[in-house]
């Protein structure tokens, strides 16, 4: 019935501790040119020794195949092999770190076609953002033109050190986390398949998740414990624990990747409301009265509207985008739990452009 898999070990902690990194001797630190400007940033380089240090790979806001290619190219045909990854940020720094593994042994695999790997590199991950939760599963999205999903148990990282105090507690950047979360959760939690265990574990996470965004809402200091509560459901919100019996649908995230691609969208920015579209829609195809749809959709809006929430998709682009979302599907629709077809999907773009008026 099902498939429990989690490798990587868990750190929660506001001390590292050196010791971590005494049997790596040659180190690729994947982060972002924010986090550089960070002092704990040099802190790790003294924990860690500079020596072992043979690269620092600086990602954007979206991590690039080709680029990862072409460096995994460089450090492989390099006399100083690598033999670990750390990646030091948020979800692109630590999807790139995990590319990195991938493509360090066999530089021109097809990452379409790929069910497993013969060899990858120890990934440590440190993040600095909550919501994405990569740093506690076996996904990595990648940027290559559009936007690649890739599920793989090689990829899991190694270990997560969790420092609250190396979070980003900006409070729009939390709450960010905290959407990204929720739709996680929910991607989950409308199933055909229903495992009831993970249905009610999945309904505890989001409670908390929303007790806590209304207390960083009402907060003038965000303490660390508040945030490593929020990070922690940030890993179980994307992990296999709440995949238990339950088949994921995914359409949403799959209609935000292309949009986020095709237009630079950050992906936390607009995953509320291309969710919240979805859920409108689906609501025209299937009873929801089970599911008490209209709280979720009534807390969503609250939550959207607290951080940035401007989505300007052109009616030019609808059809390229549309193709974009079924690119890899043979079936030319997406969706488990509800089958979107070409007309579906571009009514899910159409209520995007206007969703606060669904």
């Amino acid at each position: 019935m099902f498939k429990f898999y989690i490798p990587t070990q868990v750190i929660m902690t506001t001390e590292i501790n050196a010791d971590i990194f005494i049997k790596y001797r040659k180190i690729l630190l994947f982060t972002s040119k924010s986090i550089i400007k960070k002092e704990y940033f040099k802190k790790i380089l003294a924990l860690i020794g500079k020596e072992k240090i043979i690269g620092i790979v600086v990602i954007k806001q979206e991590q690039n195949y080709l680029e990862i290619k072409e460096l995994a190219h460089k450090y492989n045909t390099n006399v100083k092999k690598i033999d670990l990854i750390l990646a030091l940020g948020g979800g692109s720094v630590i999807d790139s770190a995990k590319l990195m593994s991938i493509l360090y042994y066999d530089e021109n695999i097809n990452l379409l076609k790929l069910n497993s790997i013969k060899k990858s590199i120890d990934i440590i991950t440190i993040p600095t953002k909550i919501g994405s939760g990569s740093e506690f599963n076996r996904y990595a999205v990648i940027n290559d033109k559009n936007k690649i999903g890739i599920t793989l148990d090689e990829i899991y990282p190694k270990l997560t050190i969790i420092n609250p105090k190396y979070i980003d507690s900006n409070k729009k950047e939390l709450l960010c986390g905290i959407i990204d979360s929720t739709v996680h959760l929910f991607e989950r939690y409308f199933s055909k398949i229903k495992f009831e265990i993970t249905q009610d574990f999945i309904i505890i996470l989001y409670k908390k998740l929303l007790m806590l965004s209304y207390q960083i809402i009402n907060s003038n200091k965000i303490d660390d414990l508040t945030i490593a509560e929020l990070a922690w459901i940030s890993n179980l919100s994307n992990s296999n624990f709440i995949e238990i019996g339950q088949k994921a649908d995914w359409s949403s995230h799959r209609i935000a990747h292309a949009i986020g691609a095709y237009y630079g969208y950050r992906h936390c920015k607009i995953i509320g409301i291309v969710f919240f579209s979805w859920l409108i829609e689906i609501e025209n195809k299937i009873n929801l009265e089970q599911y008490n749809i209209n709280e979720l959709k009534a807390q969503l809006f609250f939550l959207i509207n607290e951080i940035d929430n401007d989505i300007k998709i052109k009616k030019k682009d609808y059809n390229i985008l549309v193709d974009i979302i079924i690119n890899d599907m043979k079936s030319g629709t997406i969706g488990n739990f509800v089958t979107l077809d070409k007309t579906e999907i571009k009514n899910i773009l159409k209520r995007i452009k206007k969703w606060k008026n669904n």
